[in-house]
């Protein structure tokens, strides 16, 4: 396994690899690429943290792996990664909560640099906001709550959020949608 100074690569940090060289080999570019490359520089800056199984499993057998992970960090109920054994020192815990804290509120902004990245792609401004009851509010609340309250911990939020994220798991599916609505007009 190739080492980066002291530690080691992560597995799913490998994963994320292995989608870019294919979207490199497929000549892709676009908001899933954009993704994949933030989503790694994320993760290959917080490098401490280890997945648990389950997660690291599902997102390498996704087929879009950086939209997975993604939706997982943002929306997953569960315990996402490997905790501190009880017996380390209260500052290891610390450190361990303070860059899961860090890791979660980053994923929030590229989840929105990715959200920017599909709305210039599907090239039309106000699709989303027709086809996703209560983006429009979850909008305003972003933009006058941001420095008050992280829109990922609001439960109104989330359920737009939720919304959102299964309407753009497909940017071509996406694309035609928007361009059946503009059409309409």
């Amino acid at each position: 396994m190739p080492n980066i100074g002291f530690s080691e690569i992560a597995p799913i940090v490998k994963c994320l690899a292995l989608e870019e060289q294919s979207y490199h080999d497929q000549k892709k570019s676009g908001p899933m690429y954009k993704l994949n490359q933030d989503m790694i520089n994320l993760l290959a800056i917080e490098n401490k943290l280890q997945f648990n199984s389950a997660i690291k499993e599902t997102v390498c057998a996704a087929p879009n792996k950086a939209f997975t992970l993604l939706k997982l960090i943002l929306l997953s109920k569960k315990d996402l990664f490997i905790s501190p054994k009880k017996e380390q020192n209260e500052w290891e815990i610390t450190f361990f909560a303070q860059q899961v804290g860090q890791i979660v509120s980053s994923n929030y902004e590229v989840f929105l640099n990715f959200i920017a990245s599909i709305q210039m792609e599907i090239n039309s401004p106000n699709c989303l906001q027709q086809i996703i009851p209560g983006y429009s509010d979850y909008l305003e609340r972003e933009k006058y709550l941001k420095d008050i309250q992280s829109q990922y911990l609001n439960k109104d939020s989330l359920e737009v959020m939720e919304n959102l994220l299964s309407t753009i798991s497909s940017v071509d599916r996406l694309k035609e949608r928007c361009k059946k609505l503009k059409n309409k007009k």
